[in-house]
């Protein structure tokens, strides 16, 4: 019989600290941690769901594939934390620091980030969104969005992109080139042969 994920029951109003503790799999939802530390924490796969986190440090932490659904945020420090796969539907980021934050796989529908600091699309790869996603303003202003509002300027940015984006836009990433114009060369010349294909279907059907 599976064993049941280790679980802390608690309400306690004081901060705790558990900088760079390691917890993976424990359960401390519904629980108020506001102003904790979580710093440096290897928090994989806990579960976070409902809890009150505001103003909690997870700086280099990581979250991966932890349950932050419906917990409040606002005002912590994500900053370089991993929270690669985390569920963060439903969940309150108001003022929290995403600076260098790995977000790639995570879930983060129907939340709002307008007035989350630090975001960078490359750290957003194969994140997924909803319409009620809310995202900051200033990210239209990266390299990276403008190279891809150029190169598929029909397709909304929620849009789920081919393996062959995917590809491409790791490349991107990989070598830091927001604005290398072979890139985007690159890009065009795929919009123009996937824009073939599509005509193609259509005189097939």
């Amino acid at each position: 019989m599976a064993s049941a994920e280790p679980t802390v029951r608690t309400k306690r109003r004081e901060p705790i600290d558990l900088s760079g503790a390691h917890i993976p799999g424990m359960s401390l939802s519904h629980a108020d941690l506001a102003g904790s530390n979580f710093s440096r924490a290897n928090l994989t796969e806990v579960n976070f769901q409902g809890s009150n986190l505001r103003e909690a440090d997870f700086r280099e932490s990581n979250l991966t594939r932890a349950n932050l659904t419906g917990a409040d945020l606002t005002g912590a420090n994500l900053a370089s934390a991993t929270l690669a796969f985390t569920a963060l539907s439903g969940a309150t980021l108001g003022e929290v620091d995403m600076t260098n934050a790995n977000l790639s796989g995570a879930l983060i529908e129907g939340v709002d980030l307008s007035k989350a600091k630090g975001l960078r699309w490359n750290l957003l790869l194969n994140a997924r969104f909803d319409e009620a996603t809310v995202m900051p303003d200033y990210l239209e202003e990266e390299p990276l969005f403008r190279l891809l509002e150029q190169a598929y300027p029909r397709r909304p940015w929620r849009d789920e992109f081919s393996g062959r984006i995917k590809d491409l836009l790791a490349e991107l990433v990989k070598f830091e080139r927001t604005a290398n114009s072979s890139i985007l060369d690159g890009l065009m010349q795929l919009r123009a042969f996937e824009e073939m294909e599509e005509q193609d279907e259509g005189k097939a059907g």
